[in-house]
């Protein structure tokens, strides 16, 4: 037998329910309801803003209930709506809960995007945490530059804090189309943007926390007997929670932190897809510069060879001088095809990466105002990688705190119909349920410890990943400035190297040098040029790899970069 209230009792408890009308009111007003949250009331002006025109219903709607007759109200409503009635109730109710909750969350915005930069390191036991580094804050200016043909112009520039270097970079605009076309194409782009936009809806999942829930069931019996005598019975609840510590609050705030994570995690695999083309590019130009080398080196063979041929036909020397210069500049030829087959490579990886091929590239400038920064430890705590990754610890103290609160009871109020299949028998009730904890064993505590150590875990991992990074970002910056020393001394060695040569050459002539002293000159001379032109290359890569590091590269080439 079902526990309900019989038909004709359903008026004369119209007065219980009525008191329990206004006890809802004052249990659900926005007042209470912040009160109970920890936040201030909002104000009267912005509360109309943020609620729905339900709140201001559903309070008529109460007040309507707890001054009326109880009877008078019940032998209004026909019998077969009296939970229809509750149901519209609840809902009201549920929107007036929601507004409450969603104003009181938009009044609390400016915290919560404060939440969003970078977790406090972890400190030791007795020790303070270092405090939360600034946002890196980027201003845009115009500054006075000239072109490549020297003419003066207006550069509308971006400044970044805590680095010197104006964005975008002088010659790295070539850089755009390449950089554009290679995120249009990015496999690893278009999944971080699809677990993005999956975050988002559970964050909109989440706050549906705030609505009543409806279920529906229908059961049909079939008696063991003669007749086979059938009976059918439905049953549609709604459930509001009046009060659950805050549960659906963290849950939303949880969602909320794993949106972020994945939106800095989606700009973190547009700086490396950009990274990846702005290498295919330098690794493309670099093998151009390395083919134009072998050639100039195959030219200046050829000359000698040409030398040879003159002394011997003078009857000078034999055919050994002559044999050996053209064993040189065959080795010379077969580099030049080996150059030519890198470059054919470096091609195929471009046009992998960006979807088009390239011709004549040109050379990239270094900007030594890049690594002239005044706070790397800023520069890194802003970093995408590093900011993904507090954001993940931050949702897992928010995963942590749900743990908890599944051990505290909660309040949900709750409307129940009950009806058999030709409705001769209908049963409304509505209800108010203190729901505790459900746990297996230690099970639920164990899971809260669960939670916070890998809350703990991923905090250091963040940590450890600033770290990594500031290392890595110091550790080329005082490499930088050896390499470009490095190349000043390549360019006067090479120099020398030629001047050498031609020295040598014209001795040659007058038969007082040996063909191989010009051989080793020449080979010198090669070597240098193709080390040279290596340091240009790795010079390169380290400036455009720590800018994509600092999720600077799409700034420094000039594109649209989010904030």
């Amino acid at each position: 037998m079902r526990a309900s209230l019989p038909r004709h009792d359903f008026a004369t408890a119209g007065f219980s329910r009525s008191k329990t009308a206004c006890c809802l009111y004052v249990i659900l007003s926005p007042e209470f309801i912040a009160s109970r949250a920890g936040v201030a009331p909002v104000p009267h002006v912005s509360r109309l803003k943020a609620q729905s025109v339900c709140d201001q219903s559903a309070q008529t709607v109460w007040k309507a209930i707890a001054s009326s007759t109880p009877s008078r109200w019940i032998t209004m409503l026909p019998r077969k709506i009296h939970f229809t009635y509750s149901l519209a109730l609840l809902f009201i109710t549920g929107c007036s809960f929601n507004s409450t909750r969603y104003a009181a969350e938009t009044s609390n915005a400016p915290q919560r995007l404060a939440a969003a930069s970078p977790l406090p390191a972890p400190s030791a036991p007795g020790q303070t945490a270092r405090p939360a580094p600034r946002p890196v804050r980027q201003e845009q200016q115009q500054v006075a530059s000239t072109t490549q043909n020297g003419e003066p112009q207006l550069r509308r520039v971006r400044r970044v804090d805590g680095i010197q270097a104006n964005f975008p970079l002088p010659g790295s605009e070539i850089l755009r189309p390449y950089v554009q076309a290679a995120l249009e194409r990015s496999s690893e782009s278009r999944s971080a943007e699809l677990a993005l936009q999956s975050r988002e809806a559970e964050v909109s999942a989440a706050r549906a926390g705030y609505f009543p829930t409806f279920s529906s069931q229908i059961q049909y019996a079939v008696a063991d007997s003669r007749d086979g005598d059938r009976e059918a019975e439905g049953e549609i609840s709604a459930n509001q929670p009046i009060f659950d510590w805050g549960a659906v609050k963290t849950q939303v705030l949880r969602s909320q932190e794993e949106a972020n994570s994945a939106r800095f995690t989606l700009v973190q695999r547009k700086e490396e897809a950009a990274l990846q083309a702005v290498q295919a590019y330098i690794d493309v130009h670099h093998a151009e510069r390395r083919i134009k080398v072998a050639e100039e080196n195959i030219t200046a063979l050829q000359r000698i060879f040409n030398l040879a041929e003159r002394r011997l036909e003078a009857g000078a020397s034999d055919t050994s001088e002559r044999d050996l210069v053209g064993l040189t500049l065959d080795q010379a030829r077969s580099e030049l095809e080996d150059q030519r087959s890198q470059l054919n490579r470096a091609r195929t990886t471009f046009r992998l990466r960006v979807g088009r091929d390239v011709q004549n590239t040109t050379a990239l400038r270094y900007d030594p105002a890049v690594f002239a920064t005044s706070n790397v430890d800023l520069l890194a705590s802003n970093a995408p990688s590093v900011r993904a990754r507090s954001r993940e610890a931050a949702a897992l103290d928010l995963s942590a705190r749900e743990a908890e609160l599944e051990l505290l009871p909660r309040l949900n109020a709750r409307g129940v119909l009950n009806a058999n299949d030709d409705l001769s028998d209908i049963d409304t009730r509505l209800l108010f349920e203190m729901r505790g904890p459900t746990s297996v064993g230690l099970g639920t505590f164990r899971r809260v410890e669960a939670r916070r150590q890998s809350a703990a875990a991923s905090r250091f991992e963040a940590e450890a990943q600033r770290e990594e990074l500031v290392r890595r970002v110091r550790e080329q910056s005082q490499r930088l400035p050896y390499i470009s020393n490095q190349i000043t001394i390549l360019d006067d060695q090479i120099a020398r190297a030629e001047a050498v040569r031609d020295t040598y050459e014209q001795q040659f002539v007058a038969a007082d040098r040996a063909v191989a002293d010009i051989l080793t000159a020449q080979s010198k001379v090669h070597e240098l040029q193709g080390q040279k032109e290596d340091m240009l290359r790795e010079r390169l890569l380290y400036q455009y790899q720590t800018l994509s590091d600092l999720g600077l590269l799409r700034a420094a080439v000039g594109l649209h970069v989010e904030q």
